[in-house]
């Protein structure tokens, strides 16, 4: 498998974190992608290539994917 992907809504923290923690990448807005509750909603595409660095393992947990916000390796 090369890809996988997930959309969640803008509103939606806890699954954004959970999404990024396991190592996917924000892509961008899928705009009025849904209709709920007489009107359209935007969503975030987030997904995961093969070969993107993955969570980082420390001592049994996930710390995250060893990247800061601007992308630059973090400090341990």
């Amino acid at each position: 498998m090369q890809r996988i992907q997930d959309a969640t809504h803008p509103e939606n923290l806890a699954e954004q974190k959970a999404l990024e923690k396991a190592g996917f990448t924000l892509e961008g807005v899928i705009r009025a992608c849904e209709f709920r509750a007489r009107k359209y909603r935007d969503g975030y595409l987030y997904s995961r290539l093969r070969d993107d660095p993955g969570p980082v393992v420390d001592n049994g947990s996930v710390t995250g994917s060893g990247n800061d916000a601007s992308g630059e390796p973090s400090e341990h």
